[in-house]
């Protein structure tokens, strides 16, 4: 299962939550890492899935890539040890455009 990086709004109501059974705190400035589903739940309730309007930045093992990413997807690729990205065909190093 993959978690994704969700970011709290400056302004939200709800700083603390309990999502799925799971509680969750955070702070503007400060993301949090959650389960897919959690995510889209918090996405409900105004949170921000994803960084500087990336489509969606998820973290996990290589072998827990996304399996249907969309162009420009950010993955915190634990293996390579670094955040990848995904330019329609291959998972590519941001900084030398390598794939990886």
């Amino acid at each position: 299962m993959n978690n994704i990086i969700v970011h709290v709004p400056v302004g939200a109501q709800q700083h603390v939550v309990t999502a799925a059974g799971r509680p969750y705190s955070a702070s503007p400035g400060n993301p949090i890492s959650v389960p897919a589903e959690d995510a889209m739940i918090l996405g409900g309730w105004g949170w921000i899935l994803g960084a500087r309007g990336n489509p969606m930045a998820t973290e996990g093992s290589s072998a827990n890539r996304p399996t249907a990413p969309v162009v420009n997807d950010r993955h915190l690729d634990y293996d390579c040890g670094r955040q990848i990205f995904w330019d329609g065909a291959t998972w590519r190093d941001p900084i030398t455009g390598a794939a990886v």
